[in-house]
C-alpha cells in the first residue's frame, strides 16, 4: 500500500468531500463552499415546530429567513461545469485484500429488514438520482447505472467518480442482492441509478481571485432540475449540505425553487440532515432550543424528506445536525457499501485517512440512501401516490420514538420501516378521513371536604373506653386481692 501522499485509499471504501458531504468522515461530505458561493399537511410535517417565517424576539427560530423563494428555479440546461477545474489530488483506490476484510452484514441492513419487504417489491422501474460526487462502474450495479451529466469536467457524462462518495451511495440504494459473501445488498436492488457529478472536491477552480472545490448551491439546483425534467427520475438523494448560521447569508432562494420544482413535479428530493463540523461552522442545533446552523437543502422542510442518523444501539448519532426539519432517520455508523474506487468489484467497510489509519465510514450521507430506498420500493410499489403521498407514507410507518408525539428532532418520526412502508394500509389514502383525536378527559366524582370532627370523637370515645376498662380492671383485680387477705388459710388436710 502506497503512502497517503500518492493517493487515498478505501477499505473496501474511500476518503471523500462533497460540498460537505454528508459523513464527518467522509473529509466534508455534505456542505458545499458557500461562502464564496452564493447561490444563487401532506408531506407529513405533522406536529413538528416549523422553521417558516421569522419568530418574534427570544423564539430559538428567530433569524431564519422565510422559505418563499423569489426566483424561480433554473432553466433546464445541459449539465456544465460552472469553472475550468483542475484536479488537485489523486483519486481513491482500494485498500489490499488484508486490509478490507467484511466479514457481516450490515446491521443496518439487519435492523431495517428490508430484504423482507422484497416479497412485494424490489425497485424495479424506479429511477433514483444521485446528486453527488458521480458514480463509478461497479458488477453490482451493472447496467443500472445511466449518465446524467457533469458539473466538474468538460465532455464528461457523470459516470466517474473520482472521491468514491457518490458511488458508496448508489451502492446503499440499489447494489443488486447476489453477495457471495456476507450477503449485503441495496436497498433496492432493481432500481436504476442516474448519475450527477456535481461536486467534487479532488477538483479546485479559481472564482473572483480565490480558489474553491467543485461544486456548490447553483450547480445542485441546476442539477435537481435537469434530473426532473430530462432524466424522468421519481427520487432524488442529495448526500450533500451548504451549513450556514442563521440569517440571511443562509437561504438559497433558487436551491429552494428547485426542490420545489421536483416537489410539484411528482419527485421525492430525499436529503441528508447534514454533520456537525466545528472547524466549518456547522455547529449542533440545541434539541427544542436554539438554531445555530441551517444546513441546505435539508432545512427546506415542505418540500425534501429530511433524514437524520441513527447508530447500532438505536440512538441518534451525535454528528447528526438536528433541527425542526428532521423527518426520518437510516443507519449512519459502521457503513459497508461497494468499493467505491474505479474498477472496484468487492464491498467497502472502512477508509484510510491522511495518516494510514483505517476508521469506519459513517455520515448522514449514508443514512440518506438507505431512506431514498425505502422511496424507491414504495413508489414502485404505490405507483398512484403523488410526492408528498409517498413523503407522508414513509413517516407515517417510521418507528417512532418514545416521547411526546412520537418525534424528535434529532430523528424526526424515527427510523424508517421498510415492510411497513410497503404493506401498511394507510385510511387517508383510501379517502377516509380518521376522526380528529381530542382531549382525553377522565371523569371522577366531585372532591369532597373531609369531615374529622366525628372521627375525632370517635377515637376520643375509644381511647375514654380503653381507659375505664383499665380502671375496672385494677379495682376488681384490687378487690380480690383483698378479699384473699379477709379469708383464713385452707386447714391442712388431714391424715
Amino acid at each position: 500500500m502506497r503512502s497517503a501522499r500518492s493517493h487515498r485509499a478505501v477499505a473496501a471504501v474511500t476518503a471523500a468531500g462533497l460540498l460537505a458531504l454528508a459523513g464527518p468522515v467522509w473529509p466534508a461530505a455534505a456542505e458545499p463552499p458557500t461562502a464564496s458561493n452564493p447561490a444563487g399537511p401532506e408531506s407529513g410535517s405533522g406536529g413538528k415546530p416549523q422553521p417558516q417565517g421569522r419568530p418574534p424576539e427570544g423564539d430559538p427560530l428567530r433569524g431564519i429567513p422565510p422559505l418563499q423563494p423569489k426566483a424561480g428555479p433554473p432553466a433546464n440546461e445541459k449539465p456544465k461545469p460552472d469553472l475550468k477545474y483542475t484536479k488537485k489530488k489523486n483519486c481513491v483506490q482500494t485498500l489490499d485484500a488484508s486490509a478490507r476484510k467484511v466479514e457481516r452484514k450490515p446491521w443496518g441492513q439487519i435492523a431495517l429488514n428490508f430484504e423482507d419487504a422484497w416479497r412485494f417489491t424490489k425497485g424495479a422501474g424506479v429511477r433514483v438520482a444521485v446528486i453527488d460526487t458521480g458514480v463509478n462502474r461497479h458488477p453490482r450495479l451493472g447496467n443500472r447505472v445511466e449518465a446524467g451529466g457533469d458539473y466538474v469536467v468538460e465532455k464528461e457524462d457523470g459516470l466517474t467518480d473520482c472521491e468514491g462518495h457518490g458511488t458508496a451511495v448508489a451502492g446503499i440504494i440499489a447494489a443488486d442482492d447476489k453477495d457471495p459473501s456476507v450477503g449485503f445488498a441495496g436497498v433496492a436492488p432493481e432500481a436504476t441509478i442516474v448519475t450527477y457529478r456535481q461536486a467534487d472536491p479532488s477538483y479546485e477552480g479559481e472564482e473572483n481571485g480565490a480558489k474553491r472545490n467543485a461544486g456548490n448551491v447553483e450547480t445542485m439546483a441546476r442539477a435537481i432540475v435537469h434530473a426532473v425534467d430530462s432524466a424522468k427520475v421519481k427520487v432524488i438523494n442529495i448526500s450533500e449540505s451548504a451549513c450556514e448560521p442563521p440569517g440571511p447569508g443562509a437561504y438559497y432562494p433558487r436551491l429552494h425553487a428547485a426542490v420545489r420544482y421536483a416537489i410539484e413535479h411528482d419527485v421525492v428530493v430525499v436529503a441528508a440532515a447534514g454533520n456537525t463540523n466545528e472547524n466549518k461552522g456547522c455547529k449542533q442545533n440545541e434539541p427544542y432550543g436554539q438554531i445555530n446552523s441551517l444546513p441546505s437543502p435539508a432545512w427546506f422542510d415542505d418540500e425534501v424528506l429530511t433524514v437524520g442518523a441513527v447508530q447500532e444501539d438505536g440512538s441518534a448519532a451525535n454528528f447528526s445536525v438536528a433541527g425542526p426539519w428532521v423527518d426520518v432517520a437510516g443507519p449512519g455508523t459502521e457503513i459497508t457499501t461497494l468499493d467505491p474506487a474505479r474498477n472496484g468489484t468487492g464491498l467497502a467497510n472502512k477508509l484510510a485517512n491522511e495518516r494510514n489509519e483505517l476508521t469506519s465510514i459513517q455520515g448522514t450521507s449514508f443514512a440518506a440512501p438507505y431512506v431514498a430506498g425505502v422511496v424507491a420500493l414504495v413508489r414502485a410499489r404505490y405507483p398512484h401516490l403523488n410526492a408528498k403521498q409517498v413523503i407522508h407514507r414513509i413517516e407515517k410507518t417510521s418507528q417512532h420514538p418514545a416521547g411526546q408525539g412520537g418525534w424528535n428532532p434529532m430523528i424526526g418520526w424515527g427510523m424508517v420501516d421498510p415492510v411497513a412502508a410497503v404493506t401498511a394500509v394507510l385510511p387517508e389514502e383510501q379517502g377516509v378521513a380518521a376522526p380528529p383525536v381530542g382531549k382525553a378527559r377522565l371523569e371522577l366524582p366531585p372532591y369532597q371536604e373531609k369531615n374529622w370532627t366525628p372521627m375525632i370523637v370517635a377515637l376520643g370515645g375509644a381511647g375514654g373506653g380503653v381507659a375505664l376498662l383499665g380502671i375496672t380492671l385494677f379495682v376488681v383485680n384490687t378487690m380480690a386481692r383483698v378479699r384473699a387477705r379477709q379469708q383464713p388459710p385452707t386447714p391442712p388436710a388431714r391424715s
